[in-house]
């Protein structure tokens, strides 16, 4: 079965030292304008365009933020984006049991 993650990718618009990449959980995706209590989770190296977080729960649902950073400067934050990590599927045969992510 496949690992859960989500991956978050971007465009640069002018050089960088990284980009900052904070995380929340909502209770759902309807909540997810309404996210709070960020916490940063990674500072990407300076060429970086996508991150993966992997350390999610199958289940739970994730609002990201980022923001450029070049010295002591950052940008302001990006909007808002939110997955819910999919719980497995499994279906029971006789024989087998076939799990996926995916009904």
């Amino acid at each position: 079965m496949a690992r859960a993650g989500n991956t978050l990718t971007w465009f640069e618009t002018g050089p960088t030292d990284g980009v900052e990449i904070e995380r929340t959980t909502v209770a759902s995706l309807a909540a997810c304008d309404t996210a709070t209590d960020f916490v940063r989770i990674a500072t990407t190296d300076p060429d970086a365009e996508s991150y993966i977080d992997a350390a999610v729960s199958r289940g739970v649902t994730y609002a990201y933020r980022v923001r450029a950073v070049r010295g002591a400067d950052v940008s302001a934050y990006s909007n808002v984006a939110c997955r819910t990590v999919p719980r497995p599927y499994c279906v029971k045969h006789p024989t087998a049991t076939r799990c996926s992510t995916t009904p």
